[in-house]
C-alpha cells in the first residue's frame, strides 16, 4: 500500500526504516545491522553485522558468521562461526580477545565454534550464509558439547 510522505515519517521527522548505527564525533553515519537481525541477550541488543566486519578485521578470519541461539537464562547467547583462513591458527580466546578491544564487553560472544573450509552452508553462489541451516549446525554442536 503506497504511503505519503507525511505518513512515512514520525513526528520527529525520522523515517523508520528498521536500521540501526550510529554517528560518530565527525557526524558520519555508521550502519551497523537491521532491527530485525538483533540478538537480544541479558536484555541487550546486539547486531551481528557490527561483530563481523569487526572480525573481518582480524587477519586469520577467513569468513565469519554471528548467530543468535536460545539460552534460558540470556533470552540468547551470541555466537560466532569463523572459518580460518588456509595455514592460519586461532582460538576461542584469540577471537575474543580481539573483539574485547573493539566492542562493548555484553557483544562478546559467548561461544566461538569453528568450522573447516565449506563446512558453513552457503547459498548455491557463495555469496550468502545459509543462516537457518547454519543455526541448526550450532545448536547441533552446543547440544554434543554440553553432553561431553
Amino acid at each position: 500500500v503506497a504511503k505519503t510522505p507525511a505518513e512515512c515519517f514520525d513526528a520527529d521527522g525520522f523515517f523508520k526504516t528498521g536500521d540501526v548505527g550510529f554517528m560518530d564525533d565527525d557526524d558520519n553515519l555508521h550502519f551497523t545491522g537491521r532491527r530485525s537481525e538483533m540478538i537480544k541477550t541479558g536484555g541487550a541488543n546486539v547486531s551481528p553485522a557490527e561483530l563481523e566486519v569487526a572480525l573481518r578485521a582480524f587477519p586469520p578470519v577467513k569468513l565469519v558468521r554471528i548467530v543468535g541461539m536460545p539460552d534460558a537464562r540470556l533470552d540468547q547467547i551470541v555466537v560466532a562461526c569463523i572459518t580460518l583462513k588456509d595455514n592460519a591458527t586461532a582460538t576461542e580466546d584469540d577471537i575474543r580477545s580481539f573483539l574485547r578491544e573493539r566492542v562493548a564487553s555484553y557483544k562478546v560472544p559467548k561461544r566461538v565454534l569453528f568450522f573447516a573450509d565449506g563446512q558453513i552452508p552457503m547459498t548455491a553462489s557463495d555469496t550468502k550464509v545459509r543462516d537457518a541451516e547454519l543455526a541448526s549446525l550450532v545448536a547441533e554442536r552446543l547440544t554434543m558439547e554440553s553432553h561431553d
